[in-house]
């Protein structure tokens, strides 16, 4: 709810033989990379009092407003990654906006990092959000997103390992 998925598996499922199928997985599973992350923040951080319904909330009108600000205050890294990301689809034939969304979701993950990070500082998500990625690339912190994505993961202890890694640089980062 917070990042209106339905809306994208929707737009996703109607390029059904338009697009390569493998496309189409490959936008789904950033979406499910993105919730699985989410989900995890949301356990960590909410701990002892989640409410879904409160969650979505409180997070949803500060992720709507980052998802829209996120191609133009990204840097580094992230913006490098998502314009990528996004031209592949692009050559696909996926629609643009549907590419641009979809691309933007790995920045996304850090998006109730910045939610949060915004309300609590009393600024724009938009503002928030530059910084952070700003910062993130000037310490060379989406370098470091970056190496760790690029691990591999053969089996559930290198996976927990690897998303222990992101974790944490997501905390530093935050």
């Amino acid at each position: 709810e917070v990042f209106e998925v339905r809306r994208s598996w929707a737009d996703i499922e109607a390029l059904d033989n338009l697009v390569p199928a493998a496309m189409q997985y490959s936008m789904i599973a950033e979406i499910s990379r993105l919730l699985r992350h989410c989900t995890y923040w949301l356990l960590q951080q909410r701990r002892k009092n989640l409410a879904v319904d409160r969650a979505v909330a409180e997070f949803a009108p500060g992720v709507q407003q980052l998802l829209a600000a996120l191609p133009g205050i990204l840097a580094g890294g992230y913006r490098s990654a998502c314009i990528g990301t996004r031209d592949g689809y692009l050559q696909a034939g996926v629609p643009e906006s549907l590419a641009n969304r979809i691309a933007a979701l790995g920045a996304a993950n850090a998006a109730l990092d910045i939610v949060e990070l915004a309300q609590r500082a009393r600024q724009p998500v938009a503002d928030t959000g530059r910084i952070y990625f700003e910062l993130g690339a000037k310490l060379g912190l989406d370098w470091l997103r970056g190496q760790i994505e690029q691990l591999t993961v053969d089996g559930a202890w290198q996976a927990a390992a690897r998303t222990g890694l992101r974790d944490a640089a997501q905390r530093i980062h935050r």
